[in-house]
């Protein structure tokens, strides 16, 4: 399968500062055509959070999480503070992507976990509301995450990535999530 061309479109959103949602005015995002076939080099805005901001992005959340923090190789979303906040919370980012009715494409990130103690701690991955993935905090380190979307082919998905952190009054256990890279794409 072949690229024969590269064309762009403009994706267009609000921004509202007030609810933490954050959106793209006329954004240019790159396409391909593959044979007769017009397809998305990668469908999500901003999903290496290199802006500095969640331009893109739909954020909910009921701490002062998440943020955006510098790592080795640029920026990437840190979603929690793992209780440091004295408080328990949830937080998520959440995008709508349109899935392509031909041709397969895959939803890709990277993420990590600094796990402290507390095990009730957690970040998944919804599809339409539908966990697809749920780590807890004694999965470790940088690790990469891929997931077929053929199931969603020809539909809009919400693509949500969450966390739920939780609080015991004189415990200290720090669990950090971080998530970056985040892409969907054809499969060629």
């Amino acid at each position: 399968m072949g690229v024969s061309k590269v064309q762009s479109y403009y994706r267009w959103s609000a921004v509202c500062d007030e609810s933490r949602t954050y959106g793209v005015d006329l954004n240019e995002i790159p396409r391909r055509i593959v044979g007769d076939d017009e397809v998305a080099v990668n469908k999500i805005v901003n999903g290496d959070f290199e802006t500095g901001n969640f331009s893109g992005w739909t954020v909910v959340s009921d701490s002062g999480y998440p943020v955006i923090s510098l790592n080795i190789d640029g920026r990437e979303a840190y979603l929690s503070d793992g209780g440091g906040n004295l408080a328990a919370y949830t937080t998520s980012i959440a995008q709508t992507v349109d899935v392509s009715a031909t041709n397969p494409e895959t939803l890709s990130m990277n993420y990590r976990i600094q796990a402290g103690t507390m095990n009730s701690d957690w970040m998944n991955v919804t599809i339409e509301g539908t966990e697809i993935v749920r780590w807890v905090t004694g999965t470790m380190g940088n690790q990469t995450f891929t997931y077929d979307l053929s199931d969603y082919a020809g539909e809009t998905v919400e693509i949500k990535i969450g966390v739920n952190v939780g609080y015991e009054p004189g415990t200290i256990y720090y669990n950090h999530f971080f998530v970056d890279n985040i892409s969907v794409q054809l499969d060629i």
